[in-house]
């Protein structure tokens, strides 16, 4: 006999012992771990810091940690929009998040940032919603006074979240619209696409990740070939892997996340999912 010793079991333990071999074999799903969310965030010297952490903890719970506030230096690609100096520092909260809601979690910093824009961005004037404007087309929201602020901040944040998805403005039906908001739409359609209306009206860029014990990724609206489209638009990348020991660059790892300077900051955050141990399911 190939196994002599289960010539001793009874029929019902060999059905038990075959079905538990079988099961090594075969895959079997699992739940997956909650992971550890932070953001990094990226600013100009217009954001108050202390609203800004107070409306993300409303959101997500409690921040476990905050990081030392850094120059940021490794790129020029946000001046344009939202003017320099700028700077970014890390947070991270204490509650877990699940892998089904990181789309939700990035669409509600874009949202944020929307919010922050309208409210700490918007240039006084005293055009009213009939003038013609003959001033350069620099940001739509030079365009507003203070008594068009609520009104325009709504539809401003229902704009930027089209922005976020890349949405072209001039394609979008309006006919659902009520009518008392399609005079300021037709207006903002005049402004085109929606990467023009975004001029220099942001004034931070919050980018939400997750850390698990094997990867930090990074979530993004931006579809490219080493990212994966999870759900309404957002998708997620792996931007570094847990190695030796350490964080390990990818191909495609942004130059700030290869920085040692960030690298001991998200070190920081893994000890701090790391030291809870056994990790809720989802």
């Amino acid at each position: 006999m190939l196994y002599p010793f289960l010539g001793n079991l009874k029929h019902e333990d060999l059905g038990i012992y075959f079905i538990s071999r079988l099961k090594r074999i075969m895959g079997t799903t699992k739940k997956f771990d909650q992971l550890k969310l932070f953001i990094g965030i990226l600013f100009n010297e217009k954001v108050d810091l202390a609203e800004l952490e107070k409306c993300l903890e409303q959101k997500f719970g409690t921040i476990d940690y905050k990081s030392e506030v850094m120059a940021f230096t490794h790129s020029e690609y946000y001046y344009q929009e939202m003017g320099q100096p700028l700077f970014k520092y890390f947070i991270s909260f204490a509650d877990l998040v699940k892998v089904e809601d990181l789309a939700s979690i990035k669409l509600t910093t874009n949202d944020l940032e929307a919010e922050f824009a309208a409210s700490s961005s918007l240039i006084c004037g005293d055009l009213s919603w009939g003038a013609d404007p003959k001033v350069k087309k620099t940001s739509f929201l030079n365009y507003f006074s203070l008594r068009q602020q609520g009104l325009f901040s709504y539809i401003y944040i229902a704009i930027s979240r089209l922005i976020s998805r890349n949405c072209n403005i001039k394609k979008l039906k309006i006919s659902a619209l009520p009518k008392a908001m399609k005079k300021s739409f037709d207006f903002l359609k005049s402004f085109g696409s929606a990467s023009t209306m975004q001029g220099s009206s942001r004034q931070v860029n919050l980018d939400p990740g997750v850390m698990s014990l094997h990867n930090l990724m990074l979530l993004t609206t931006k579809n490219f070939a080493h990212r994966v489209p999870i759900k309404d638009g957002i998708y997620i990348e792996v931007t570094l892997l847990w190695q030796k020991s350490e964080f390990q660059d990818l191909p495609w790892t942004y130059p700030d996340f290869k920085s040692a300077e960030y690298k001991a900051i998200l070190k920081k955050i893994r000890s701090m999912y790391n030291k809870k141990g056994s990790f809720p399911k989802n």
